[in-house]
Formats: structure tokens, sequence, C-alpha cells
């Protein structure tokens, strides 16, 4: 993936540090979305309990 995203023709042209940035930057805010979405008592976790 990274390859593709760095080609400068057929990509985005971005660096490495750019292309390991962006996948932490994503990973981070899914769990910050997964954290506050739990927590939160009108998030979907709450929504979808069986109890």
């Amino acid at each position: 993936m990274s390859d593709a995203l760095a080609n400068p023709t057929t990509g985005l042209g971005m660096s490495s540090f750019q292309v390991g940035m962006a996948g932490a930057v994503y990973v981070a805010g899914a769990c910050l979305g997964a954290l506050f979405s739990a927590s939160s008592p009108t998030g979907s976790a709450a929504r979808s309990s069986s109890c």
C-alpha cells in the first residue's frame, strides 16, 4: 500500500514518513472513536446492548 501512495505518477507522491504518519493518525482516530462511542450513553455500544 505504501508503494502505491509513494509513487509520484500513480499515487499521491507521499514520502515514507507521510505514509507512516497517515497510518498512525488513522489508527489513533479509530481507537479514540471506539473508546468514546463505547463510553457514551448514547453510543452505538449502548444501543446494541442485549441486557
